[in-house]
């Protein structure tokens, strides 16, 4: 298995620069999700990873053999690295098995096409078109063809990103399997934030060309670097409070922080996740508000209260939790929380 690297890659087009110094360590064998908003970058970096473009400044290294560097450009095709994109850009007019076997020389085809199908469990559908199989079944066939080098690196760029949401999961698990099984290292770009969260071993957050955190999706979620990011990474309530003995002091009481005690006195930003919000009945002894909305998923509901002071919340509950809109309330909070210095 071989990691991926990239340090101080610059890229920019004309006047606009689309990384600025990117830096990424991706391990050995691990499945990541490169997350961020349109125009961070992920697609670029995705090229410049691929071979198809170069970077302006930086190296890229993949289990150690420098790829794209000062004076060094590998070609797309002897990189060892897979590429799955989004759609899958099967060949309409070629078998599966013929698809997957593209490329390779004649007298490896047939008995690579074979073991590389029965890995991802389409052995028996080798002779048919990409035309009668379903879409999970060409993300699979894709996916196999990327494998079929022996790949040291897999790009998957929105793989999933077409196919509908109850297949999406199950096709997902199914990739991330195979992709283990052959101790294959892969990078997942993606705009879905619960699709990073759910399938990824390290999720890597790009901003302005810049990797801005690249952590477990644990810590992404309950330990984000920034406020920016912890409004991205889920939803967040951010509310002004002030820290006294370790204790900040907020509109819904006051709670614990995840720094520990601290004698200082300062003005904070505080991180409130939608689960740590508490509704009570009106009259008690929380900031009163009303239900404004109420988003029943099943396994929990999404609630937004206004309070009083205007301020609006996140509230999740477990399951349904009975109230809908209108209903007067008392919110409060459970720490700990995250705080920053408020002028950051």
């Amino acid at each position: 298995m071989s990691g991926l690297l990239l340090t101080g890659v610059h890229k920019r087009f004309g006047d606009h620069v689309v990384l600025d110094g990117c830096n990424l360590n991706v391990p050995a064998g691990s499945f990541t999700a490169l997350l961020g908003p349109s125009g961070a970058g992920k697609t670029t970096l995705l090229r410049l990873l691929a071979g198809f473009d170069n970077p302006d400044a930086g190296t890229i290294t993949v289990g150690g053999r420098v790829l794209s560097g000062p004076g060094v450009h590998v070609a797309p095709e002897k990189r060892l690295i897979g590429f799955v994109p989004q759609e899958g850009s099967l060949f309409p007019h070629l078998t599966v098995a013929a698809n997957v076997g593209f490329g390779l020389p004649r007298a490896q085809r047939k008995a690579r096409a074979q073991e590389l199908l029965e890995m991802v469990g389409l052995a028996d559908l080798k002779k048919r078109y990409p035309h009668e199989l379903s879409g999970g079944q060409q993300q699979r066939v894709a996916l196999a063809r990327a494998l079929a080098v022996g790949p040291k690196v897999v790009l998957l760029d929105e793989p999933f990103a077409s196919l509908d949401v109850h297949l999406r999961a199950g096709v997902r698990d199914d990739v991330k399997r195979i992709l283990h099984d052959a101790g294959t290292t892969a990078l997942l770009v993606t705009h879905s934030q619960d699709e990073a969260l759910s399938a990824a071993d390290l999720v890597a957050v790009m901003r302005d060309g810049r990797i801005v955190q690249h952590a477990s999706p644990q810590d992404l979620y309950c330990a984000p670097a920034d406020d920016r990011l912890a409004q991205f990474v889920g939803e967040a309530n951010m509310l002004d409070g002030t820290l006294r003995d370790g204790v900040v002091e907020t509109m819904l009481g006051r709670l614990s922080t995840r720094e520990g005690t601290d004698s200082s006195e300062a003005a904070v930003t505080v991180l409130i996740r939608p689960e740590q919000i508490v509704l009570a009945a009106a009259n008690g002894t929380g900031a009163p508000g009303v239900v404004t909305r109420c988003d029943y998923h099943g396994h929990d509901t999404m609630l937004s209260v206004e309070l009083e002071t205007g301020t609006k919340l996140f509230a999740r509950h477990l399951g349904s939790c009975g109230l809908t809109p209108g209903d007067a309330v008392s919110a409060s909070a459970e720490g700990p929380v995250l705080i920053w210095p408020r002028d950051s």
